[in-house]
């Protein structure tokens, strides 16, 4: 995933339909990681960063997600 992150870090859309496209995509992708937090954070970063329709949306799910966080010792 962060090869990925870094490859469209330079990467910008202008096109709203590519913007919503790349929304739908990002946000059915989230769905499916939301239980694992940093790919879930990673996804949310390409959705910010492309300013997706979707973002505020994933945001808000994000934030109300129960992430059951362990100690590591």
């Amino acid at each position: 995933m962060a090869n990925l992150i870094e490859k469209f870090k330079k990467t910008k859309i202008a096109n709203e339909k590519s913007k919503q496209i790349l929304g739908k995509c990002l946000k059915k992708a989230f769905d499916e990681v939301i239980s694992d937090a940093l790919k879930a954070e990673e996804i949310l970063y390409l959705a910010w960063h492309f300013q997706v329709p979707q973002f505020d949306e994933m945001f808000q799910d994000h934030q109300n997600h129960d992430y059951d966080i362990t100690p590591l010792n």
